[in-house]
């Protein structure tokens, strides 16, 4: 719990201090049913290594952590990029000052590199804010995930298994049934669901 608010913490105070570098494009498109059908399907074949139609425990930790490594890479770069962002004398550190020049709040810019600042010399160095970033932990279970997909249990998923509760949900969220998602109908159903879930 420590690592994973400390690793939040790296994260917003960043984010903060670099928030415009953080826009994306594209995010409130639609998304047609037949385009989440073919991105299910390009996954499915990434899973299934040894391509004989269905996965197993092993091909799904096998992709999950060669996915998590991808992202991991994904992440440190956005990270670096964000970094050299705040680090506006360029001297390879982030300083309170620093951070508070992009934030505007001295207490949680104060906060936040007191918390990563491993050798306590009042800045942060990118590897000190980069190495909180792998300890972050997998939120899912894996036996739970494959037990949600393999509906027939026998430990191996299908293709069909794979898509099934993805296709079931969006075919839920879609209101007015006209194949496409639009996120008023994704915000509409989140807000509809049940508390907790």
């Amino acid at each position: 719990m420590r690592h994973a608010t400390r690793t939040l913490l790296a994260s917003a105070l960043l984010v903060a201090a670099a928030g415009p570098a953080l826009a994306q494009t594209g995010a409130n498109d639609p998304l047609p049913r037949a385009e989440l059908v073919a991105s299910l399907g390009a996954r499915f074949k990434l899973i299934d290594t040894n391509g004989d139609g269905y996965f197993d425990k092993t091909e799904y930790l096998a992709a999950r952590t060669k996915a998590e490594q991808i992202e991991l890479g994904r992440i440190k770069e956005l990270l670096a990029r964000q970094f050299a962002e705040v680090d506006t004398n360029k001297d390879k550190f982030v300083t309170v000052a620093e951070i508070d020049a992009k934030m505007k709040n001295p207490a949680r810019a104060k906060e936040g590199v007191t918390a990563l600042d491993k050798n306590k010399d009042g800045k942060l160095s990118l590897a000190e804010f980069a190495a909180q970033v792998g300890k972050v932990e997998a939120t899912a279970d894996t036996d739970q995930q494959l037990t949600r997909w393999d509906t027939d249990r026998n430990n191996q998923v299908t293709l069909a298994e794979y898509q099934g509760s993805a296709l079931s949900q969006f075919d839920k969220l879609d209101a007015n049934k006209d194949g496409t998602l639009t996120e008023a109908e994704a915000r509409a159903g989140a807000a509809a669901a049940p508390a907790g879930r």
